[in-house]
């Protein structure tokens, strides 16, 4: 689907339908698998009901006759989306006279196998990727990119794995093609920007995801109720040049075989008689390769630290023991993310990401999301790596409007200065995404 139509049915649907959406169901909210990384995207239950009519279903296409509910009910659902996203780049960077339009396309699909099977666990899941168009940064040419989703163009399946619970779900298991930053180093609050280190460790430039997931094996603990604790091996080619996203797991079993390993201990809370939630991660990664250092030589392998957390701190309603709220629940929240890597191999050596969420920011308007988000990344002192500028910073500010529960217009606006470290004017990119789950 090109995005002149995919912008051309929303705008349709923006003025048929905005009226409606704005009275829509709290109890319908969630993240969609647009909002980016996280594990939402792959458990989400969509709502398919046909009571009401097309401008407050939950997917554009509806319920197939009936025939997605009957999926559903054995273990089978689908959750397609196309993002579409124009920028342009209006001050400063590299370019302001052209735009770019780019567009992404997921066709998904998760089988529980204790609904279709009767097993007692069991899930597998498999996203198909079409991404093209041109990158927005290419107008920019900052460091962090402007889009989360922007490629060089791409059709693949990005992931294919296969998940397991032991022992009543003390132990979660994961095997197969997998996006790490799903599972590992993710703001949940900052899934739903645009900006490509909302939610992302800028300083980790071999971790295996979008648009690289790779192969690997990852093993979850959770001993109590507000700990966890996690490991992937990861096929570790892409440190290569090797563009794992578009592989098997040949590499992963290759002679020698370069390996990326990320752990991380996770805690969870609810503060205070509201049960305002929260979430803190820490942890770290090795990439077993050889790597060119900045000021001569090889380095056998490199390693990195990160940090996040979530918190919410005002919930429209309180949680109660019977429906605890989440942090997608309507309301304000806060995130903040730290990670690091080694300056002589990797370009930026800190990175500092932090942001403020309002999802239901408006009287009626439960979905919608506001936010304003900053990250900064410090480049790495070493003369070789050809940077003039000690830093980049980018801020952005949006908000995602759900004019109807299938259809997200999110309109927003970045600042970036010192752009690409090389000294570049500061930019300033206005652009617009319009999501659509089919």
């Amino acid at each position: 689907m090109r995005p002149t139509v995919v912008i051309a049915l929303a705008v349709a649907i923006v003025i048929n339908g905005a009226a409606r959406s704005a009275d829509a169901d709290p109890s319908l909210i969630a993240l969609s698998p647009s909002a980016g990384p996280g594990p939402s995207a792959a458990t989400h239950v969509f709502d398919t009901s046909v009571a009401a009519g097309p401008l407050e279903w939950e997917q554009l296409t509806g319920d197939w006759w009936g025939a997605r509910t009957s999926l559903a009910e054995v273990g089978i659902t689908f959750a397609p989306f196309v993002i579409v996203d124009w920028s342009k780049n209006v001050r400063g960077g590299l370019d302001t006279e052209g735009s770019a339009t780019r567009e992404l396309f997921s066709f998904n699909a998760t089988i529980d196998l204790t609904k279709l099977l009767g097993l007692p666990s069991g899930k597998f899941y498999v996203d198909l990727h079409h991404q093209a168009g041109q990158n927005g940064s290419d107008e920019v040419g900052d460091y962090q990119f402007v889009g989360n989703w922007d490629a060089d163009g791409l059709t693949q399946i990005s992931e294919l794995w296969f998940e397991y619970e032991f022992f009543d779900g003390l132990v979660r298991t994961k095997i197969g093609k997998v996006d790490a930053n799903w599972e590992f180093a993710c703001t949940e609050l900052g899934w739903e920007f645009v900006h490509g280190s909302a939610s992302y460790p800028a300083t980790n430039l071999v971790m295996p995801t979008y648009p690289d997931p790779a192969a690997s094996m990852n093993v979850f603990v959770y001993p109590t109720d507000w700990l966890s604790l996690g490991f992937g091996l990861y096929d570790g080619a892409l440190a290569e040049g090797v563009r794992t996203g578009a592989r098997g797991p040949g590499t992963f079993f290759g002679d020698p075989a370069d390996w990326y390993l990320i752990g991380e201990v996770g805690f969870q809370w609810a503060v205070g008689e509201a049960g305002l939630p929260g979430r803190a991660a820490v942890g770290g990664w090795h990439h077993t390769g050889t790597f060119d250092r900045f000021a001569g030589g090889q380095a056998k392998g490199t390693s990195g630290f990160h940090l996040v957390v979530d918190q919410m701190l005002w919930l429209a309603q309180p949680s109660t023991d019977e429906e605890p709220a989440g942090l997608d629940n309507p309301g304000i929240g806060v995130f903040v993310q730290y990670d690091c890597a080694d300056p002589a191999v990797m370009s930026a050596d800190h990175h500092i990401n932090a942001g403020v969420t309002w999802r239901g920011p408006l009287p009626g308007r439960q979905r919608d999301l506001a936010g304003v988000a900053v990250s900064w990344i410090h480049f790495t002192d070493e003369p070789a790596a050809g940077l003039g500028d000690s830093y980049e910073l980018a801020a952005e500010v949006m908000y995602k409007a759900y004019v109807i529960p299938s259809v997200a217009v999110q309109p927003y606006v970045q600042y970036i200065v010192n752009p690409g470290g090389v000294g570049l004017r500061d930019a300033v990119n206005l652009g617009v995404r319009v999501t659509v789950n089919f």
